[in-house]
């Protein structure tokens, strides 16, 4: 537990220093090394089980959801693939966090911008625990905080991380 605090306090420092989006930025360029690469998650819900997919390079991100009828994500009950939706995302200042979640109190602020199935932008926040798990904040989990302006950014963390892969 100690070791996650200290790792989570060394990294929300290091990703509290992402004010700039300049990709020439070298706190930018730090924070972009921790997130890019590609990010799972499952979970279960009342029609079955989802995974999402990402891919983080730089700004860039591509989300594939693929629905599974069983629980757990199990590939032999493949349902249905929903179509890639790709969109950008920009670093911003530290964010604080209500800690409810992994004990995770300090994050970056994330937005997310330009999305191929024509969602809107988003205002969250993103924290990384033991360089493995990914939290994005929730935005269902208080309705003041939906996430719509910079203003509503969520404070709850989604508590199911997407894995490093």
């Amino acid at each position: 537990m100690k070791k996650t605090l200290i790792l989570g306090v060394m990294l929300a420092s290091l990703l509290g220093l992402t004010a700039c989006s300049d990709s020439d930025d070298p706190a930018t360029i730090a924070v972009n090394a921790l997130l890019n690469g590609a990010w799972l998650k499952c979970e279960n819900d009342n029609l079955g089980s989802f995974s999402v997919l990402l891919t983080m390079n730089n700004g860039d991100i591509t989300f594939v959801e693929t629905r599974f009828s069983g629980n757990d994500c199990d590939i032999n009950n493949l349902q249905m693939i929903n179509p890639t939706v790709s969109f950008k995302y920009t670093l911003g200042g530290p964010h604080t966090l209500d800690g409810t979640v992994a004990g995770i109190t300090e994050g970056t602020e994330l937005s997310f911008t330009g999305f191929t199935n024509g969602d809107p932008d988003t205002f969250d926040a993103v924290a990384i625990n033991n360089l493995t798990d990914l939290y994005f904040t929730d935005e269902d989990a208080d309705p003041a905080k939906d996430a719509s302006s910079a203003s509503k950014r969520p404070t709850t963390l989604d508590p199911i991380p997407f894995i490093r892969q």
